[in-house]
């Protein structure tokens, strides 16, 4: 109970949070009833809801279509209309300050519905226009993009002199899914807020939700399914289990914080290991619980951190099961690492020192750091193998959000583990072990980290670097303050040591997950072949599927030819210049039909074909599609692909050929569906029979025979990893693996010193984000504490700042600066390369024209295709605003690239007559830049717009700039390094002779003047080390003479001080003996008698006076001659009362109030005996005067100190003498030689205490005494 009362706020908050828990399952009790009765109420009023929301966004997105249009009208007013020429370039470059949203356009027409101007990709034009009003419409691109439109009069004045279209995509199909290109669908974003499922039909004008304009006209209906009232039950049990949860959690943060208080209060290691254990059961318990979990669920920006789609690892019993789930198990190892630190801090050394104690620590603190070694070794690994982060992209320098926590949290437990271990050792080292001790330590560490390295658990020079690392932390780290490793000059080199601990073991992560990829690509590959002919072969299989007019010429017998060919002609396929393709058209029966193409097979060839790929297939008309790759013995693989088409069959089939590697162009991943081409990237895979090339993909296998050493040592090992290289520049890795009668082998490039440097630069920036909530904290905590500003900075972290300052100033600008100028120089880079292609293009058109004609009519005989091929590059044909040809033209089909002319290019080249112009576009997160030039007539008037987009080189060119920026970064971080490095150096070697200086300063305050200090500079500084040495020998020379003048006049004022108080008792000696001498001759013997009595006792009086002076004398110039014992003060000032008390007159009140408890203090009992005496006896001649004479003598125990008093109530000491009363020779008495006191300050400090007092005059004067209380007596 005495436990309860003394802590009843913290029992008080538990119970609390207990009652939040218990109220919260009682209201989930009750309230999941109340929702079961009335679950019909609850759907209505979520369906009002969801119908109010709905209804209030479709209109605020009509509202700012109206805003929209309202400015174009504006803006479009200042021109007269019709324009001299349409479009207006000017007008376009005025409607460039309206800023659209994704996803909208803008499209200005005159009264002939002739296109102005615009802004936005373009929706095609298929409903009729209203004649003079507004009007509201959805309309539809097949079945590709669903869009909402706002039809606005140009009305100026009162003349009406155009129409303004306003569009906006409510539904947009993606071609394929993948990181880049995604659905767009406005219906989501309804379904997300309100959590109910939404259907929507636009069109349909009949529903009981409408969909209506501003105008109140139907444009479509939704029907909202309301939620079941499971649902409804299980959101009510949701939000009260969110509850229980967030009390839970809360109870074990208190309990935790209490248990931390209660360990910091008196930290031992017993308590250390309760606080660990109650942090582990308080993990798990969060975990159990899902907090934080459960509350991000579906909430940007924190939801992906607790995915596991991300990062779902077992390791640990859930601890890795999310990245959000990592950070804060790191978080715990590292809070745990401080307590372990502070408990190292405060571990005392114990008394007997015992060696065996030494070894037991020290064991611990080597099995702790390599136990976990291996433990970060495992998570680095799973953080790697468990996650489908792409940690080896090289787009991008700077990680990505959930990159940028992983590696936090690994550089967090790192340095968690570093701090337990230091812990261990330290407790160890401040028992100052041995140098065998020593030794065999290291020792055993050195023959237990190749042990963990021969089990594979941990690599030796991890383990290792861990130990150094925690080794210095022990040694040297500790003996700083704490929050200088908080300051940036100290936390970013150490996030720089930790990063460059973990590399290697990251490293071996990712090697091992690209060689898990290899391997899983050799298998894959073995069994489906190339996925990127795969995936052109179904994309024109399914473009027939999608074509009305080959249906109806199959049904008709029509002439398929000029399909076939369409069919062909800018597809993927096509592009595939290593690859012979063909397509074939079949009969219901397997008839064939048509065929064209260069892979075109002979009937017989065909009828085999379709015989293998539709076995255990009825040839009927269905929805069919069958795409795969064929062996064809020694030869090649070929890829089919069949479909049952209306009344009929088509078949699609391509064949690799060998041709010039440049004629190859590279798969655009933005047009692969997510994942199928992740596998091969940056991979190249080949195929053997009987030793024999007979496939392959990319373009690292050269040789196209197995080399037999390597087949030997495929067929005895079943697979096998070799290294070789292809010239000075290129080394590779290489897998092999035997298959039945062929070998498959996939090959990559090993990574060079950029690679390395990329990697690690990324693992650096999740270590330096890191530091800066760290440095941060530190700041605060300093600023709030009165440590900033500091009372007192030394010289040597003054001159330490102003390096790091200057490492900043120099650092940053520069950064910056190298940073534009390597976008800049990419940008002209990028730009150049277009230019160069452009007109390489143009150049290729010259010796096709005839004499006297111009490159526009060569252009318009040339096929796109034909002319795409001859210069590799896919190119895009304008005229006017229009698209009028494509080399690829399955990115138009697809909606990737816009049939209309961008409006920026049309502003540029025919409003501001550029030739060349470049701009930049995005599908969702994908950038790219097209360049367009212009080709002139014979007039010198643009008549074609010619376009090159970057888009299958734009992952190159954007992994050359990361590379460009990655060497910047490198560079300006080593440069960082490296001035605060000088800057540490310079700065010890300028504060190193100010420290002499100061150490120097010190002792010679202290009285020492013999150390001479070494000098060894010539400059200022050893000028002022040589003036030092000089002042300190005049010093030295000084003080010896004054101690001489010193000694001198204290003989003298001893002297003196002797003389007069041996000259008081001679005088009545004097005259006693006189008196005596006189008194020989008096005849009365009585009368001598009597005189003779009186003298000899004043001669004995006065030479007893003289003893006395001369014992007061000896005792104060001895030493003194102590003996210390352990002793209790009540029993010393007791006998002091006892003694005082008989001397004492009846007069005087002499009180003596002692406490129960002993008072034990070490010291000298006849000394401190004394001592009270002469206070005792100085305050009863201080109170002889007063009429009532009151004496107090009292103790008490406060902290660890024994204050004692002596209380008078006499007339109290003078102001002007009070400094001297501890004097030798000084007293306000006319007797006594004045040493009281000043013996009784000698015996209080050589005791380790002090003795002051207080005074009042007229009021009296206490003498208060204070010693340090034994701790045995505590």
């Amino acid at each position: 109970m005495q436990v309860l009362s003394r802590h009843r706020g913290f029992v008080g908050i538990a119970v609390v949070f207990l009652l939040v828990i218990l109220l919260a399952w009682v209201g989930q009790q009750v309230h999941v009833g109340l929702v079961g009765q009335g679950s019909e109420l609850r759907q209505q009023e979520a369906v009002t809801a969801s119908r109010e929301l709905i209804e209030s966004e479709f209109a605020n997105t009509q509202k700012a279509m109206k805003v929209i249009a309202s400015e174009a009208v504006r803006l479009t007013s200042n021109h007269t209309l019709p324009l001299e020429r349409i479009p207006s370039a000017t007008l376009i470059q005025e409607l460039e300050s309206i800023r659209l949203p994704d996803q909208w356009s803008l499209s200005i027409y005159d009264m002939e519905m002739r296109l102005i101007a615009w802004q936005g990709e373009s929706i095609p034009l298929v409903e009729e226009p209203p004649v003079n009003h507004a009007d509201w419409r959805i309309i539809r691109d097949d079945d590709w993009r669903t869009a909402l439109v706002l039809w606005e009069p140009l009305i100026v004045g009162d003349a009406m002199i155009g129409k303004i279209r306003v569009t906006q995509n409510l539904f947009s199909r993606a071609p394929v899914h993948n990181s880049v290109l995604e659905d767009y669908d406005v219906v989501d974003t309804w379904r997300r807020r309100a959590r109910l499922d939404i259907q929507v039909a636009y069109g349909d004008t009949i529903g009981e939700n409408l969909l209506q304009s501003l105008d109140g006209k139907p444009l479509g209906t939704y029907v909202i399914t309301p939620p079941s009232e499971a649902k409804l039950i299980a959101a009510t049990a949701v939000f009260y289990g969110n509850l229980m949860a967030l009390g839970g959690t809360l109870l074990v943060l208190w309990f935790l914080w209490g248990i931390w208080r209660w360990c910091h209060a008196n930290l031992s290691l017993t308590r250390l290991v309760i606080f660990a254990a109650a942090l582990g059961l308080g993990r798990f318990i969060w975990l159990y619980l899902e907090v934080p979990a459960r509350y991000q669920t579906g909430k940007a920006p924190l939801s992906p951190l607790f995915d596991p789609v991300h990062l779902a690892s077992t390791l640990g019993g859930g601890l890795m099961r999310t990245t959000g789930d990592l950070f804060i198990s790191s978080l715990c190892v590292f809070i745990l690492g401080v307590a372990a630190l502070r408990y190292a801090h405060a571990c005392s050394k114990p008394p007997n020192n015992h060696q065996g104690i030494v070894w037991i620590r020290l064991g611990i603190g080597i099995l702790a750091g390599l136990t976990l070694a291996s433990v970060l070794v495992a998570v680095l690994h799973a953080s790697v193998l468990d996650s489908t982060l792409s940690y080896i992209g090289r787009s991008e320098l700077v990680p990505s959000s959930l990159e940028l926590v992983v590696y936090a949290s690994l550089v967090l437990l790192a340095l968690g583990i570093v701090l337990i271990v230091s812990a261990s050792l330290t407790t160890g080292f401040k028992m100052k072990p041995s140098r065998i001790c020593l030794g065999v330590s290291g020792a055993v560490t050195v023959v237990m980290v190749m042990v963990l390295d021969w089990l594979q658990w941990s690599p030796w020079i991890f383990s290792l670097s861990l130990m150094i690392a925690c080794l210095y932390t022990a040694v040297w780290g500790t003996k700083a303050d704490i929050y200088l490793w908080l300051a940036a000059r100290r936390a970013v080199p150490a996030a720089l040591a930790l990063c460059l601990l973990l590399y290697p073991v990251y490293y071996d992560a990712l090697n091992q997950r690209k060689q898990n990829r290899v391997a899983h690509a050799v298998s894959t590959f073995d069994q489906a072949g190339s996925p990127e002919v795969s995936l052109a072969v179904r994309e024109v299989v399914e473009e027939a599927l999608r074509n009305p007019r080959i249906h109806e010429l199959l049904v008709s017998g029509g002439d398929l030819e000029v399909e076939a060919d369409r069919l062909l002609s800018g597809s993927l396929l096509s592009l595939l210049g290593a690859y012979d393709a063909s397509v074939t058209f079949l009969s219901a029966t397997g008839e064939e039909l048509h065929s064209s193409g260069s892979a075109a097979l002979s009937s017989e060839a065909t009828q085999d074909l379709l015989i293998e790929l539709s076995t255990g297939i009825e040839l009927q008309a269905s929805n069919y599609t069958f795409v795969e790759p064929q062996s064809t013995g020694a030869a090649r693989y070929q890829y089919a692909g069949l479909a049952a088409i209306g009344e009929g069959w088509v078949l699609v089939r391509a064949q690799p050929h060998i041709v010039p590697e440049e004629a190859n162009t590279p798969l655009l991943r933005i047009l692969s569906a997510s994942g199928s081409p992740d596998l091969y990237e940056d991979l190249s895979l080949a195929s053997y029979r009987s030793g024999r090339l007979v496939h392959t993909f990319g373009d690292r296998f050269s040789k196209y025979q197995l080399d037999p050493e390597v087949a030997s040592d495929v067929t005895r090992n079943g697979s096998l990893w070799r290294q070789g290289s292809a010239g000075e520049s290129s080394r590779y890795l290489t897998y092999y693996l035997r298959r039945d009668d062929h070998v498959v082998a996939a090959r990559m490039t090993i990574d060079g010193a950029f690679d390395h440097l990329y990697y690690l630069l990324r693992l650096v920036v999740g270590g330096l984000i890191l530091c800066i909530p760290f440095c941060t904290f530190g700041y605060v905590i300093q600023w709030k504490t009165g440590l900033i500003p500091r009372a007192r900075l030394r010289y040597q972290d003054k001159v330490m700042n102003a390096f790091l300052l200057l490492g900043v100033i120099a650092v940053i600008p520069v950064g910056i600066a190298g940073y534009n100028v390597v976008t800049e120089e990419n940008e002209k880079a990028l730009q150049s390369w277009l230019r160069q292609h452009l007109e390489r293009v143009e150049s290729t058109l010259a010796p096709e024209g005839r004499i006297g004609e111009n490159s526009v009519a060569a252009l318009e005989r040339s096929n796109i295709d034909s002319l795409s091929a001859r210069v590799g590059l896919d190119l895009n044909l304008y005229r006017g605003t229009r698209l009028v040809a494509a080399s690829r033209r399955q990115l138009i089909d697809d909606r990737i690239v816009d049939v209309r002319l961008p409006a920026e290019v049309f502003s540029a080249i025919y409003g501001g007559a550029e030739r060349f112009t470049f701009v930049d576009h995005k599908l969702g997160e994908f950038e790219y830049t097209a360049g367009y030039r212009a080709i002139l007539d014979s007039n010198g008037n643009p008549a074609y717009v010619l376009s090159v987009p970057t888009l299958p080189e734009a992952e190159r060119i954007e992994e050359e700039r990361a590379r460009t920026l990655a060497y910047l970064f490198g560079a300006m971080l080593g440069l960082g390094i490296l001035v605060m490095f000088t800057g540490s150096v310079l700065a010890r070697a300028l504060a190193r002779p100010i420290a002499r200086l100061q150490q120097g300063l010190e002792e010679a305050a202290q009285g020492k003047f013999e150390r001479v200090l070494p000098v060894e500079s010539r400059d200022e500084v050893g000028a002022l080390v040589n003036t030092f040495n000089t002042m300190q020998g005049q010093l030295s020379d000084s003080r010896q003479k004054l101690a001489r003048q010193q000694r001198q006049l204290a003989w003298r004022e001893m002297a003196r001080q002797i003389a007069h108080e041996i000259k008081n008792p001679l005088t009545p000696m004097k005259l006693s003996i006189q008196h005596l001498q006189r008194s020989l001759g008096d005849k009365d013997p009585s009368r001598f008698k009597k005189q003779f009595q009186r003298t000899t006792a004043t001669l004995i009086a006065q030479i007893d006076s003289l003893a006395h002076i001369a014992n007061e004398f000896s005792s104060f110039a001895r030493l003194p001659r102590r003996k210390v014992v352990t002793l209790d003060l009540r029993k010393v000032m007791s006998e002091a009362h006892a003694l005082m008390q008989a001397e004492a007159s009846a007069a005087v009140t002499l009180d003596l109030q002692l406490p129960d408890i002993p008072l034990t203090v070490q010291g000298d009992p006849n000394e401190l005996r004394r001592t009270y005496i002469n206070l005792v006896k100085n305050a009863l001649e201080a109170v002889s005067g007063q009429d009532q004479r009151r004496v107090r003598v009292t103790a008490k125990v406060k902290a660890d100190k024994i204050i004692t008093e002596v209380i008078d109530n006499g007339s109290g000491i003078p102001l002007e003498v009070q400094d001297r009363i501890y004097e030798p020779s000084f007293s306000t008495k006319t007797s006594g030689a004045g040493l009281g006191l000043a013996i009784a300050k000698q015996a209080v400090e050589l005791s380790g205490g002090q003795i002051s007092f207080t005074t009042e005059l007229g009021q009296g004067t206490t003498m208060q005494i204070t010693l340090p209380l034994y701790p045995d007596g505590a």
